[in-house]
């Protein structure tokens, strides 16, 4: 007869020294008491007011780190005619799950409100906000523990949809966490908040050459001669094929797909990263001088302006984008900048929606900018490439950082 397997303990691959025993696993709605949430839209939202602070899921998805601290981020207010009659507001030590994303990956993704600063903070649009019933956990863990690979995994199987994915208090009744003693997960809670205290300085040091760039954008616009041109007066626009993550692989012809754009692209794009195997009669494919457009987002309508230069032949393009073919007496890379850079805000007011925005080619056509010559254009561009190759070298860094955190988050929890 063979002899039976040993049962592994729950323990995780690395740990602290000292801490020896194992952790307890958990049903996560055993220990998760969840609050009804608001459904208010940016457009009922404003900022540095006295209102209740509003937290929309579309800053869970891009703009706050793991954990909120009030005093080092800016939430939005709920503007005065929209103020809830009804709400909980949010503890310290409170967590908040973004209940939709466009990728399953983004589903679920947490916040912990590590300190209100005695202000008033209540979940908004598709988050779930969770509280800890049974005191089981100290402040800071929660926000690791729900990002760490394990239960991120569970989420993925968990996730419903198809364009847009979403999750439910329900889920959590499906779904497991492994918590260790209090002072164990102090240990860990402090070394992961050092990690993501150098990764945002990093964060800093390239916002600051970001900053650079577009103060010396608006400065040179507003220095240099410009004539007025209208958009669809700087070369053909076309529309792309639809192309989606599981059409990507390792190998094949190089692909963009639009939300790449928000979350891999600034505005030149310098080297494609993806690959795909479509075998498609009619591929949508990129010329040497084009300009990207992302045609909708979650988050807001001046995020949503956020075109990307391609200067590179033949990629296959793919989802909810549009393009320009620029003609050759314009640059793509300067007038990605200017978009970006100057036109942002008046661009934004002609994209439409509010839980999902658009923006189409035809809303803008006819929208006017002001652009140098054509040599200007270039002597700006050359310029920036110095800069941007800095922000290469600090980003190599970052992507250090965040290996690091990665690890540490599939190897301390269970």
């Amino acid at each position: 007869m063979k002899e039976e397997k040993k049962k592994k303990a729950n323990v995780p691959n690395l740990r602290f020294p000292k801490f020896e025993g194992e952790w307890e696993k958990y049903v996560i709605s055993d220990i998760l008491e969840f609050f009804p949430t608001n459904s208010l839209s940016w457009e009922q939202l404003e900022y540095n007011t006295d209102n209740l602070h509003n937290l929309h899921y579309g800053l869970i998805h891009k703009g706050l780190s793991t954990h909120i601290e009030l005093k080092k981020c800016l939430l939005p207010n709920i503007k005065k005619e929209f103020l809830p009659n009804n709400y909980t507001v949010c503890n310290d030590g409170d967590i908040a799950f973004a209940d939709t994303s466009e990728d399953t990956g983004d589903v679920a993704k947490v916040v912990e409100f590590l300190d209100c600063d005695g202000e008033k903070i209540v979940c908004g649009l598709h988050t779930i906000h969770g509280r800890d019933k049974l005191n089981l956990t100290v402040k800071g863990f929660k926000g690791y523990a729900f990002s760490s690979t394990i239960f991120r995994n569970q989420i993925r199987r968990l996730a419903q949809g198809t364009k847009v994915y979403s999750v439910s208090p329900k889920n959590f009744n499906e779904s497991y966490i492994s918590i260790p003693p209090k002072e164990e997960q102090s240990k860990i809670a402090n070394l992961m908040l050092l990690i993501d205290q150098r990764i945002a300085t990093q964060i800093k040091i390239i916002n600051n050459l970001e900053s650079l760039i577009k103060g010396l954008c608006q400065d040179f616009h507003n220095s240099v001669e410009t004539t007025e041109h209208k958009i669809e007066d700087l070369g053909d626009s076309f529309n792309v094929m639809y192309l989606s993550k599981d059409e990507l692989s390792a190998e094949g012809e190089k692909c963009i797909l639009y939300g790449e754009l928000f979350t891999t692209y600034n505005c030149v794009i310098e080297e494609v990263v993806s690959f795909t195997e479509n075998d498609s009669p009619q591929k949508s494919l990129s010329e040497d001088n084009d300009l990207l457009f992302p045609a909708s987002t979650t988050v807001d309508s001046q995020s949503l302006i956020s075109p990307s230069a391609l200067s590179i032949k033949d990629v296959i393009l793919g989802g909810d984008m549009f393009g320009i073919h620029l003609y050759k007496t314009f640059k793509n890379e300067y007038v990605s900048y200017v978009i970006n850079y100057v036109y942002n805000r008046n661009l934004a007011k002609y994209a439409q929606g509010s839980t999902i925005i658009h923006l189409h080619y035809n809303d803008i056509r006819n929208v006017k900018i002001m652009l140098p010559n054509l040599n200007a254009q270039i002597f700006f561009t050359d310029l920036m490439r110095l800069l941007r190759n800095k922000i290469k070298n600090e980003n190599k860094m970052l992507d250090a950082f965040k290996e690091q955190k990665t690890y540490l988050l599939q190897q301390i929890f269970i």
